[in-house]
């Protein structure tokens, strides 16, 4: 059985803002190693099949870094996009709520 959930369009916005913010952090933080590493390696005697290994686990990482942060900024805008549908939906929900009780014959209270 499912836990109700309540949003509504500020929280996903917030969230959102959320998201957008720890890309940005993460893709400061992915640039920063990717220049310390360069520093260390290139700049260093170190030559042979370590370096290259490493190298290639290094490239790798960011690789899949870089992946992994831009579906956090895509899911930061499907958050976005969302919220603006269900802000639509619920406006449209209501207003046949409302319009349906406005038909009713019903007595006065």
């Amino acid at each position: 059985m499912s836990n109700g959930v309540n949003t509504d369009t500020a929280a996903l916005s917030v969230k959102a803002k959320e998201f957008r913010e720890q890309h940005d952090s993460l893709m400061i933080a992915i640039r920063t190693l990717k220049a310390d590493e360069d520093a260390v390696t290139n700049g260093a005697n170190w030559q042979g099949a370590a370096r290259d290994a490493f190298n290639a686990f290094m490239e790798r990482y960011y690789f899949q870094a870089d992946k992994m942060n831009d579906k956090l900024m895509e899911t930061a805008d499907k958050l976005l996009k969302m919220s603006g549908s269900f802000n639509d939906q619920d406006q449209d929900h209501a207003a046949k709520v409302q319009a349906q009780v406005s038909s009713l014959d019903l007595p006065a209270v």
